[in-house]
């Protein structure tokens, strides 16, 4: 295998981005150059599986940098949800409460008018029983 292949290779398989960058323009031009050159179609043809493993790694590799940063964006996105939405529950809840209040006082007024009501007549009644006002017919 000749030196420029190892040297591409060992420049894909950097960490380096500007190193990979430059080993795949590397191998971009090597392949171009074996089209006329038998010995570098040969070498090329004997690193294939090693080169392409690379490539295949960067691929799966880049793109799980990618489903990364739209799994931060959807978790970002559900956490801002989350946040309207307990906002709005408690809000919520303070409007129930406000009513349930509401409703309790409102029934506790109408309780105290009943018995009332129910005062005044059982006393025009007991007046009436005892004659202390008339009836009109």
């Amino acid at each position: 295998m000749s030196e420029e292949i190892q040297e591409i290779r060992s420049l894909i398989s950097s960490d380096n981005k500007f190193k990979k960058s430059l080993g795949y323009s590397s191998l971009l031009q090597f392949q171009q150059h074996s089209c006329v050159n038998a010995s570098s179609l040969q070498s090329l043809a004997h690193s294939a599986q090693s080169i392409i493993s690379s490539i295949v790694f960067d691929i799966f590799d880049d793109h799980d940098e990618e489903i990364e940063a739209v799994t931060d964006d959807v978790v970002s996105i559900l956490g801002s949800f989350d946040h309207r939405l307990s906002a709005l529950e408690t809000g919520m809840q303070t409007i129930t409460d406000d009513a349930v209040s509401i409703l309790g006082s409102f029934d506790h007024r109408l309780s105290a008018l009943e018995t009332g009501m129910q005062g005044l007549c059982d006393f025009n009644c007991g007046r009436i029983l005892f004659g202390i006002v008339s009836v009109h017919k």
